[in-house]
């Protein structure tokens, strides 16, 4: 399993880069033949002086010595560098990968790992594998091939020393082999380590400011030294079975050494070979003891790998879509990602008037942990989980245009409804149409591309105001983006920012309040223009003075468009064609504003009258 696992990663990586690899075959190929005249150029010199050649003869042999010792180091950087450009090339390629999949994985995996987690999966991991692919790969294979082609020589020198060596290296590796393959699990676990004490620091630095507000360092500390203490008692683990490693190694190198005098000396005092053989036997039984040595070296470092490569394999089998929970239905596709989609035929790339929004009978539980860390259990029984859905078969109708209020308290399904929209989950039970059509015909990225959303926790980045604004699109001119701005009245706002469009926004918003972060969602919205919006509490973190000022943007926003205002405030729904509450994920009421303030029984209009008494 894990010959094919690495076969499969050398094989989909390396064959992209099929010219530097036959280079560096070949270079490689040459490094090992220049390793193995060598020790023949020095046996000839020997002996040659014992014979008593001309200081001529010796003075060319030594020099001819000189120049291939010199050529095999010039090749051996040849092989480094070819080696670290294919392994680095391969890794990064590896990483984009790994990032393109994260991205198609469901909100369902992600919620259940850290940030940290996946930076150190995504990062950490390849960078080990970086020295699998470049040292490790290309010193286990030329070790190989030099041995191979040592104990070649060996044997056409002398039957019963290529006997002798072959047994000793055969020992020798059988002997490493036996040990690297157990102590792999302490490098694993000492990878999974890091990847919590990374999660644990970029949680705790991302929510810095609360933990100083609310004297949190005490436990923070705490924590960190726990996590600390853990990962030095795994790192001592996984150290000490690589300096067993290494010490057997080590053991071997003397071995072979004695064995390679006490060959040379048999043979020599019997006759069989001379002086400079002896010298030949010794140096070569040097060589292959070298590669042994440094294949333990690598062997220590293959543990990590190993580690690493199980963890990107298990990251990679994570199915896209929600086929790797109970609640699957239909896997998020798209065909621009080489994925495939039900029918995309007879739905528009974008759409051109305001589309119908239908919920049919359509249920939805998030998935647990349990769930998603097991394996798919097709017989799993929804009705033990009923009072874990969010949403229990909800129906309702949005005409084109129209727009929809929906209330309900924290937890009632307000915004799982938008994120069923978005297909970031899909439905435990039902169907959710947009223009008549089921949205899992849609690929994610032509039914995203129909849907602006406005919510009250808006991702900046750390890039320019453009690059905010534009989420990195480069097609969007800049006239685009003041005509949008000016729209919400952010005119003035503009010429306000030092560097205009190009001044730099930090990740975290810190140069930006939370209404100045809002104002560049709703910006975000006009420029996408979209027929289908969304207002998740949109308007929740503006002030007065603010809000009131995007009053003209917002009517500008919802006209001609189908919209969906989330709301916990019933002063923001006023503008609310048809009214939907919500209560614990069921449609407690829905029907149009005008007919629901006209009945005195209906919960929306005690609500109304309720905030009418408080004002």
């Amino acid at each position: 399993m894990l010959i094919t696992k690495y076969g499969s990663l050398l094989r989909k990586y390396l064959a992209r880069q099929r010219l530097l690899v036959l280079i560096l075959s070949i270079t490689l190929l040459s490094s090992v033949g220049l390793e193995i005249l060598k020790p023949q150029i020095l046996r000839n010199f020997i002996d040659m002086s014992i014979e008593g050649s001309t200081l001529q003869a010796l003075m060319l042999t030594a020099l001819i010595f000189f120049g291939t010792a010199l050529l095999a180091h010039a090749v051996s950087v040849v092989v480094a560098y070819t080696g670290e450009n294919v392994a680095w090339t391969a890794t990064n390629e590896l990483r984009s990968d790994l990032v393109e999949h994260c991205l198609h994985l469901k909100m369902s995996f992600h919620n259940l790992r850290t940030p940290g987690e996946m930076i150190e999966r995504v990062d950490g991991d390849v960078t080990t594998l970086s020295n699998f692919f470049s040292l490790l790969v290309i010193g286990i294979l030329g070790d190989c091939l030099l041995i191979g082609g040592v104990l070649i020589v060996l044997f056409a020198e002398d039957w019963r020393v290529g006997v002798c060596i072959t047994l000793f290296i055969l020992s020798a590796l059988l002997l490493i082999a036996s040990i690297w393959g157990k102590t792999a699990a302490y490098h694993w676990a000492y990878r999974q380590v890091v990847a919590e004490m990374t999660s644990f620091i970029e949680e705790r630095l991302s929510g810095l400011e609360d933990i100083v507000a609310n004297g949190g360092q005490g436990y923070l500390f705490q924590r960190l030294d726990s996590i600390i203490r853990e990962r030095f008692r795994k790192l001592r683990k996984a150290s000490f079975v690589g300096v067993i490693v290494i010490n057997i190694t080590n053991i071997t190198v003397v071995t072979g050494t004695t064995v390679g005098l006490g060959i040379g000396a048999y043979l020599y005092f019997m006759g069989d070979v001379s002086v400079g053989s002896v010298y030949m036997i010794y140096h070569y039984t040097g060589v292959l003891v070298a590669p042994v040595w440094r294949i333990g070296e690598q062997l220590r470092d293959l543990q990590q790998a190993t580690a690493s490569i199980t963890r990107i394999h298990e990251l990679f089998e994570q199915p896209c879509g929600e086929s790797c929970t109970v609640h699957a239905t239909v896997p998020i596709t798209d065909t621009d990602k080489r994925r495939t989609v039900v029918d995309t035929a007879s739905i528009p790339s974008k759409l051109t008037a305001p589309p119908t929004v239908q919920f049919d009978e359509v249920s939805f539980a998030y998935p647990t942990s349990r769930e998603i860390s097991e394996s798919t259990d097709k017989d799993s029984n929804d009705s033990d989980k009923a009072d874990e859905h969010v949403l229990k078969n909800v129906s309702f109708t949005l005409p084109a245009g129209n727009v929809l209020g929906l209330l309900g308290r924290t937890g009632s399904g307000k915004t799982t409804i938008s994120r069923l929209l978005f297909r970031l989950y899909e439905p435990t039970t039902g169907t959710i149409r947009l223009c008549e059509d089921d949205i899992s015909h849609f690929s994610p990225v032509a039914l995203r591309d129909q849907i602006g959303l406005v919510t009250q926790d808006v991702q900046l980045f750390h890039a320019t105001l453009r690059d905010n604004l534009t989420f990195f699109n480069p097609v969007i001119s800049d006239d685009a983006i003041r005509h949008a701005l000016d729209q919400l009245s952010l005119t003035e706002w503009l010429a306000k920012q030092p560097d205009g469009l190009e001044t730099m926004i930090r990740s975290a918003g810190g140069n930006l309040s939370a209404g100045e972060a809002q104002l560049i969602a709703f910006t975000r919205v006009f420029l996408k223009d979209p027929m289908l919006v969304i207002l998740d509490e949109a308007s929740s973190r503006l002030d007065p003075a603010t809000e009131q000022l995007l009053e003209g943007a917002i009517d500008k926003l919802l006209d001609r468009r189908t919209s969906i205002i989330i709301a916990h405030r019933l002063t923001t729904i006023q503008r609310a064609d048809q009214i939907l509450i919500l209560s614990d994920g069921s449609i407690q009421e829905n029907g149009t504003s005008s007919e629901l303030m006209a009945d005195p029984n209906s919960y929306f209009y005690q609500l109304m009258q309720s905030v009418r008494t408080l004002s």
